[in-house]
């Protein structure tokens, strides 16, 4: 919805306020308020990362099949037994202590 924006970069200023312009010519003043900043226990910190981990992946055209990714161009068929075997992992995020792991 464009009302959350996370980043790792604290600004230097508060509010940061930037000025740009439109494709079509209309000038366009954004600002960006810090109004809150999370603990890396925080839960919402897991699903930040578990989200970006999940661009990544289909970044480098990784599909998603269940809760895991695979890359299907990467198959290897054995034809004696009719399957594939799709090379993928398992990710997950947790917290360990004090720290988020993957």
């Amino acid at each position: 919805d464009g009302m959350v924006m996370w980043t790792s970069k604290l600004y230097a200023t508060d509010p940061l306020v930037i000025n740009t312009q439109k494709r079509d010519g209309e000038h366009v003043t954004i600002e960006l308020k810090l109004t809150n900043q999370l603990p890396p226990t925080s839960p919402e910190c897991m699903r930040i990362m578990d989200c970006l981990l999940r661009e990544c992946f289909r970044f480098i055209d990784m599909e998603q099949v269940g809760r895991n990714f695979f890359f299907p161009k990467l198959a290897q068929k054995l034809q004696q037994h009719k399957l594939e075997i799709w090379p993928g992992f398992v990710a997950c995020i947790q917290q360990f202590e004090t720290q988020l792991l993957m």
